[in-house]
């Protein structure tokens, strides 16, 4: 069957807009747009899905984004929803470089030393982004956190990250208000009292008197809780490669594991990956004693491009530590320009996930015993490198690609940076849906967690991008994600391994111009017929196609 021009279809040709910024970085290619001029061409292309050739199942809580206690809109009412409808089961918290400063039982900063500053810059703290208000948050759209716990600095301010402060945090969300469990005093004296006295601030109401009237100053973790969160990822540091081991200034992430007193940090033992790995190794003995249920992630560089942060570090933590942790976190920002942007998911992801995991078997002894899925990979930063302005469709077709390629390689948590930035909820006015939001959104309408990712092919990925589900009502998703702003094609899909009814439903998300202010909508869901396991789909430029097809 052939869809298409149907009235759900815009008439073409389409707007030529384009901001100067994004064109005076196009490159050639398949997605050559350097001669912004040339009509739109139509080209015939085909895809071919295999629904018995899986890849990987949607895990629980692949679906993520990163949030930050800066953040000015995580308490409006409508912010639940969009989550939901997202399909957003994960937040990363307290946020990116914040992680290693932010103290959590106090709700304050330690002030940042690292790139020559002079400690009196302490970071912005929105109001009501404090973790007792978080936790409503997490009660509201009935998702869970992920936990990035300070290494680079403890609650005085005078050293490192204490492992007690994080133990804490563990009890706070997960404990037993009748857990009498010591927790105790840390290096700097710092009493972190039990494992029960934070289940109970927890549990206890605003002003409660059930607490012992003596921290006044922790009423902010009174939230009336009796149960706990259940929260299960734990993430040691951010970005701790970055603490100035590598570079020849301070660096960019603190690290009080080495004073700031002039000190040269270039290669100095006490910030270096060994440190870390064993550093991750006192994390995860004192969080797991309070909670030995929990999954606790060391930080490591993401191949194959991130090595200029230290191309020994992820060999040196794995051997520190890869036979104890539970996963690895990693960041990837990436483009040089638009083209290769939208290219690099496909270039990049197979590459990134097989290196790690190589890495794995080969520094995580027992842990991996040549099973490194033992070891799960988390994404807990993602976003372009290149500029592209957040109202900008490119952001949406670089989301959605990504999501559902680290899904199809068996990412445990892909969290774009970030909830009310880049693209995915403005902050002004509240929780208008961006471009990534619609990219991410699409994904899930494909594959939700339980779901199965399937091989699909493409005649020429550099113009359309296809992914395919097997889903768990046995029906087949299809995504078709074209990455040529000059190209209208005309995709030929051919589904086997799969008995299709004919009938489906499509979602479709199409940009209003490129590089316009208004970055296009999703229009759907719209019912089909006649489609079987063979049949023709017009896809416009820069454009998403979902559809979802019934299986008998």
């Amino acid at each position: 069957m052939k869809l298409g021009p149907l009235s759900w279809f815009p008439a073409r040709p389409w707007p030529l807009l384009a901001l100067p910024l994004l064109c005076a970085c196009i490159e050639g290619g398949s997605t050559d747009n350097t001669h912004l001029s040339d009509p739109i061409r139509e080209l015939a292309l085909s895809v071919e899905v295999d629904a018995e050739s899986p890849l990987a199942t949607v895990l629980p809580h692949a679906f993520g984004m990163h949030t930050s206690v800066y953040d000015n809109a995580l308490d409006y009412p409508g912010l639940p929803r969009q989550l939901n409808e997202a399909g957003i089961t994960m937040l990363r918290y307290p946020g990116g470089g914040y992680s290693d400063n932010y103290h959590w039982s106090t709700h304050h900063m330690t002030p940042w030393r690292s790139n020559g500053r002079d400690g009196s810059q302490t970071g912005y703290l929105a109001p009501n982004t404090d973790f007792g208000h978080y936790v409503s948050l997490l009660d509201a759209f009935g998702g869970t956190a992920m936990i990035t716990v300070n290494y680079g600095t403890n609650a005085r301010g005078t050293g490192p990250g204490e492992p007690k402060e994080a133990a804490a945090w563990v009890a706070y969300a997960n404990g037993n208000p009748s857990d009498e469990t010591v927790i105790g005093l840390d290096s700097t004296g710092e009493d972190w009292r039990t494992v029960g006295f934070w289940a109970t601030l927890r549990a206890s109401a605003p002003g409660s008197p059930e607490d012992d009237g003596e921290t006044p100053e922790l009423d902010f973790l009174r939230v009336s809780h009796p149960e706990p969160l259940g929260i299960t990822y734990w993430e040691i540091g951010n970005e701790v490669f970055g603490n100035g081991y590598y570079d020849g200034d301070n660096g960019y992430e603190q690290d009080l594991h080495l004073p700031y007193d002039g000190t040269n940090r270039v290669g100095h033992e006490a910030l270096s990956p060994t440190t870390y790995g064993r550093g991750v190794l006192e994390f995860i003995d004192a969080m797991k004693a309070v909670d030995p249920t929990i999954k606790v992630g060391a930080v490591l560089n993401t191949p194959p491009d991130d090595y200029n942060w230290g191309p020994n570090w992820n060999e040196d933590v794995l051997v520190e530590c890869g036979d104890q942790i539970d996963f690895a976190a990693v960041h990837w920002y990436t483009g040089t320009s638009i083209p290769t942007l939208l290219r690099a998911p496909q270039q990049t992801i197979h590459e990134m996930a097989a290196e790690l995991r190589a890495s794995f078997d080969l520094y995580a002894g027992d842990n991996a015993a040549n099973n490194a899925a033992n070891i799960e990979i988390t994404l807990t930063e993602l976003g372009p490198r290149v500029s592209v302005d957040t109202r900008s469709q490119v952001r949406g077709l670089f989301a959605a690609d990504s999501y559902a390629t680290f899904m199809e390689h068996g990412f445990a948590n892909i969290a774009w940076l970030e909830l009310h930035a880049g693209g995915f909820l403005s902050e002004r006015p509240p929780d208008v849906p961006g471009p990534a939001y619609k990219g991410i959104q699409l994904v899930h309408r494909m594959a939700a967690p339980g779901d199965t990712f399937v091989q699909a092919n493409s005649s020429d990925p550099g113009v359309i991008v296809p992914h395919a589900s097997r889903r768990a009502d046995g029906s087949i998703g299809v995504m078709l994600i074209n990455i040529d702003q000059r190209i209208d094609a005309s995709v030929e899909v051919a589904i086997q391994g799969a008995a299709l009814t004919g009938s489906g439903t499509l979602y479709l998300y199409e940009p209003a111009e490129f590089g316009g202010e208004d970055d296009g909508a999703v229009t759907g869901p719209t019912e089909l017929d006649g489609l079987g396991n063979d049949f023709t789909f017009e896809l416009p430029p820069f454009s998403i196609a979902t559809l979802l097809l019934d299986a008998e």
